[in-house]
Order: C-alpha cells, then structure tokens, then sequence
C-alpha cells in the first residue's frame, strides 16, 4: 500500500473522530462552557495563574499528547510487528483514548481551582490516596524518562550530526518563552524566528560533523542506553 493512502485514511479517521467522537465526549460528558472564568482568570497573579494564547495552549496539548506511547510505542510496535499495528495504535489511540485522558485531566485541574491530580484526590477521598498518586507518577515520570534518554542515547551516539540540532532547539524554547512573556513579543514573529533557526541548525548539524566522518568520538552513550 501507497503511504499516501495511509496518510489520507488517518486524516480521515481523525476529522471524523474529532468532529463526532470528541464533540460528543465535550458537550454531553465535560459539558464545558466557555463563558465560565477559569483559575488563570479567577487567580491571575502572573506566575502560577496567568491567561495564556491558544496558540500556545495548543502547543503545551500537542506535547502532552506526543509523549511515550504515540512515540516510544509506535517505534517498538513496528520494529516487532511491522508497520500495521502501529498505524493502528497511533489512530485508534490518538482518536479514542490519548486526549480523552489528557483533556478530562485538564478539565478536571480547571473545575478544582487548576489543582493537580494528586491534590484532587487529596481533596475528594484521603490523604493516603495523594501520597499513593505522588509514588506512582515519580515511578512513571522515571520511566517515560528513562525510555526517552535511551532513544537519544542511541541516537546521539551513532549520529555525530545530530546534537547541534538539539541543543539550538532547546536554546530556542528558553528564548520563545523569554521573548513572549518577558519582551511581549508577537507570537507569530517568534515562532516564525524559533522554528527557523531549529531547522537551520538542523540542516547545518551535517556540516559540523564532517570533518569527523569516519572517527565519531564514543561519548560511551550505549551503556547509557543498555542500562535504561
């Protein structure tokens, strides 16, 4: 089969998901209304609680919902069972279960003053069940962790042209926030200036390894990656 097919049948998978599945969920089970104020309205005090730009809500949603599972997941899948399953994974899970749980997590922070899970539980069935929640997410937080350090583990050692290109997009994420937050700067301007400069990098992380084609250096990354 064509990739172009598989492209077009997931586009269509999901429009159709969100369009009838997910305004279902929102309207009948969330029942938002946005008229009501939320707690960067209600506490605004510029540092914990502060209104943001949809555009970067947006942004903060697609980097939750391009975590482990669609990534480290999909990767594992097909390496064991080839390229089916993990379209599969990546178009029912995407449409039916990773932004439900992501969306219903955030709405629920919105309606308990923007508190966070564990200070739900805290709230609604016992102290015991915060402590409990705080173990089990530092245990998963370790391991997502883990899982991603192994995948750039790996990639960094046998790829000497690709950690210029990590390093300017981290950089660029410090300076996207310092410019939009701090300087007031557009946010198309700066997202125009960020994502440029990244795929500039990017393009230009070949050339600074040239001189090292055939003798990368060892930075001793695969045990890294064998211990994780």
């Amino acid at each position: 089969m064509s990739s172009l097919w598989i492209v077009v049948i997931g586009v269509v998978v999901i429009y159709v998901a969100y369009n009838y599945y997910a305004r279902r969920i929102d309207r009948v089970v969330i029942e938002a209304d946005a008229q009501k104020a939320t707690p960067a309205r209600m506490y605004m005090d510029g540092a914990d609680f502060m209104p943001t730009s949809r555009f970067v809500l947006y942004g903060y949603h697609f980097k939750s919902i391009a975590a482990a599972g669609p990534i480290v997941g999909v990767i594992t899948a097909a390496n064991l069972w080839g390229w089916l399953p993990s379209i599969l994974w990546l178009m029912i899970g995407v449409s039916f279960i990773g932004w439900v749980s992501d969306y219903s997590a955030i709405m629920m922070a919105v309606r308990n003053d923007g508190n966070s899970l564990s200070a739900i539980a805290h709230k609604l069935i016992s102290p015991r069940t915060r402590r409990i929640l705080f173990v089990f997410i530092f245990f998963y937080l370790l391991l997502i962790a883990g899982a991603f350090v192994g995948i750039m583990a790996a990639i960094v050692g046998s790829r000497p042209d690709v950690p210029f290109g990590i390093v300017v997009l981290a950089v660029m994420g410090l300076f996207a926030g310092y410019a939009i937050y701090r300087m007031r700067m557009s946010i198309i301007l700066v997202t125009i200036v960020t994502v440029g400069l990244t795929i500039a990098a990017m393009a230009l992380g070949p050339f600074g390894a040239t001189f090292e084609a055939g003798k990368a250096p060892n930075w001793a990354t695969a045990p890294i990656a064998g211990a994780v």
